[in-house]
């Protein structure tokens, strides 16, 4: 069992992400006990990825494929949902989430960390930033133990970078009462 913990966003408005992964798994909770969501991602072997982030009446569900260096998908409905793309070359991640005119970039940085760093297995870091530079959230998440994508360290970070999107994309929500993207599939 491997964990991804940290912050999307700051201290104050920002959002907690308390996760376990498990070969072909990760669940936890984005956000508070409160103000938060559960999330539940499956990966199938073929690449398939499934889940939803909140509850059974008010959650979204996620869908898309994963591959070696990319993960293309959907966050919430055919209508009321959000395209999310990212690629990864183990290390630097980078993408688009929403539309193309109404979305956001993601430029965030997988680092690995040393063996020995106390927890089971080694430990990684993911840091950047979601959106823009000047309206988008920090993102400081911790990865450790066993990971969603075994020891893949380009599957990990597009894992991770995977629940940093879900998280960004529930603190856009909350701040501004939409999913934040044009509502719709965008472009081709």
């Amino acid at each position: 069992m491997g964990f991804i913990r940290g912050r999307v966003g700051g201290v104050i408005g920002g959002l907690s992400l308390d996760l376990m992964t498990a070969p072909g798994r990760v669940t936890g909770r984005v956000g508070g006990l409160v103000i938060g969501a559960d999330l539940d991602l499956r990966f199938g072997d073929d690449g398939t990825v499934a889940g939803r982030v909140g509850g059974a009446v008010f959650g979204k569900d996620i869908e898309g494929r994963l591959t070696a260096r990319a993960f293309d998908g959907r966050i919430g409905g055919a209508v009321v949902g959000n395209d999310v793309h990212l690629e990864s070359d183990g290390r630097h991640v980078v993408g688009r989430f929403g539309g193309v005119l109404i979305g956001h970039s993601a430029d965030l940085i997988y680092e690995s960390g040393p063996e020995g760093s106390g927890r089971a297995g080694p430990s990684a870091r993911l840091t950047g930033r979601l959106g823009g530079p000047v309206i988008g959230a920090d993102v400081n998440l911790e990865v450790g133990g066993g990971g969603a994508a075994g020891e893949d360290e380009g599957l990990n970070s597009l894992v991770a970078a995977l629940a940093a999107v879900v998280a960004y994309y529930r603190y856009h929500e909350q701040r501004t009462g939409s999913g934040g993207g044009t509502g719709g599939r965008a472009g081709g």
